[in-house]
């Protein structure tokens, strides 16, 4: 183990690693909540063709 005190030099020495690793975990997760919502759809509309009437 390292004192805590280092680990915190640490996080100070390196926040662009850190702040583009927020940025990227967060763009991958909405992205696959997209593909998700699309697959989704798809299996809706596969479900229920364009020409039924309600």
């Amino acid at each position: 183990r390292f004192p805590f005190n280092n680990f915190t030099c640490y996080l100070t020495l390196f926040p662009k690693c850190f702040l583009s690793f927020n940025y990227s975990t967060c763009a991958l997760l909405v992205s696959s909540q997209y593909l998700a919502l699309e697959e989704i759809y798809l299996l809706f509309r596969a479900t229920f063709p364009n020409n039924s009437t309600c």
